[in-house]
């Protein structure tokens, strides 16, 4: 394989320069399906840090992964004008400390924990983020339950959930085949997601979270996406099946 061609966990080859290879998020398997709930804003500025943290390969001080990151780098990952960088880390300051994860851990059941342990610092265009113990470890201890995807492509999607079932079928590729099949229960797809208040009814799960996110990944990223309804339980849809396709080949724009 070309040095201008990158290997990620799904088996796709992308088309990037050596400049963009830094463009690179990877993720403990365990985070990408733990539950929580953030806005597009923290949810960017999370994987934005994430990057960080293993481009410059940051270690951790006292079990915790300490991460600052500028509005210029915000605004040039995600390519966006500084005054939106801007707003969105301000934004993200305010309200990240608040946020909740419930993750599962081999043989433990799922564990709460907060995103982060104190307060963001937002101060002079930067913002520091001190990750809490649970989660700095599933960011920095990536062995084996891993996957990898280019930053570039989650950047196009525009919701939340878009973005957490695009990281969610990266996980479920076979390497060789450039495809594979996730059946989940409707149930444990709305608490991954964190909804499990917000759509009692299928219909509406089904137009405002599953339609609109694949919509956008089939149209912004590499993935195709198609789904079925897997099993009933009576006459109520109780289980889903996704199948993913990994496209040959795509060229990132990257500049």
């Amino acid at each position: 394989m070309s040095d201008n061609h990158l290997s990620v966990a799904s088996g796709a080859k992308f088309v990037v320069d050596g400049a963009d290879r830094k463009k690179l998020v990877i993720k403990d398997n365990a985070l990408i399906m733990a539950s929580y709930s953030l806005t597009v804003e923290e949810q960017r500025l999370i994987l934005a840090c994430i990057q960080k943290a293993h481009t410059k390969k940051i270690p951790r001080t006292n079990n915790s992964l300490e991460i600052v990151l500028t509005v210029r780098e915000y605004a040039e990952l995600y390519d966006v004008k500084m005054v939106t960088a801007y707003k969105a880390l301000s934004n993200s300051a305010d309200k990240l400390y608040d946020r909740t994860i419930r993750i599962a851990e081999e043989g433990v059941k799922k564990r709460n924990a907060r995103w982060i342990q104190e307060h963001a610092e937002y101060d002079s265009g930067r913002i520091k983020l001190i990750f809490s113990d649970l989660v700095s470890q599933h960011i920095t201890e990536v062995v084996t339950a891993q996957t990898a995807y280019m930053i570039a492509q989650a950047s196009q999607l525009r919701s939340l959930h878009s973005i957490r079932l695009f990281e969610i079928f990266q996980t479920v590729i076979d390497h060789e085949e450039r495809q594979g099949c996730w059946e989940v229960s409707v149930d444990e797809l709305k608490e991954i997601l964190d909804v499990n208040k917000n759509y009692d009814r299928w219909a509406d799960f089904k137009r405002k979270v599953i339609d609109p996110s694949l919509k956008a990944i089939n149209k912004d990223t590499s993935l195709k996406v198609e789904w079925r309804i897997s099993k009933k339980d009576g006459r109520k849809i109780s289980h889903i099946e996704f199948t993913v396709f990994e496209l040959d080949q795509l060229t990132l724009g990257l500049e």
